[in-house]
């Protein structure tokens, strides 16, 4: 029998994810975007979360306006892919945010490899110490508060 419910599909999951990562890099609020196309900003995002689709058309126009091909859109998707698997990433989910765009656009401003290099490096070092913390006995700590 089939699942009918209302849940998307995981491509169109993807596709609106893509969407969404492309509006982003564009520097684009969801609103900007709906005025471009001539529709709401709620309508951006149903096609951001998969919940509706987006006709070719509208891929084209979306394309067109975020000056990406349309065939950005559909990158990551394959046989064995699926839209939950990547968008689930922790990476993914990152890197697709504004946050993980701004911090992208900054490191890429970065002029020389040893510049990139040291920042990598300090990111590295604040990761663990931030891990071993996160790991650390919680008596460990209020002994080390109380010293």
């Amino acid at each position: 029998m089939k699942d009918n419910s209302k849940k998307p599909h995981p491509v169109d999951v993807l596709v609106g994810a893509r969407i969404r990562r492309g509006r982003t890099m564009s520097s684009m609020s969801q609103e900007t975007l709906g005025k471009a196309l001539g529709i709401t900003f709620q309508q951006i995002q149903k096609y951001e979360k998969g919940t509706n689709r987006a006709s070719a058309s509208r891929l084209a126009e979306i394309s067109k306006i975020t000056r990406l091909p349309i065939s950005w859109f559909f990158q990551d998707i394959d046989q064995d892919a699926t839209a939950q698997t990547l968008v689930e990433d922790p990476t993914h989910n990152f890197i697709q945010s504004s946050e993980g765009i701004k911090l992208c656009k900054a490191f890429v401003g970065l002029q020389t490899e040893a510049s990139r290099s040291a920042v990598h490096a300090f990111i590295k070092q604040l990761s663990s110490i931030e891990y071993e913390t996160q790991t650390i006995d919680p008596r460990a700590q209020i002994v080390s508060e109380n010293l």
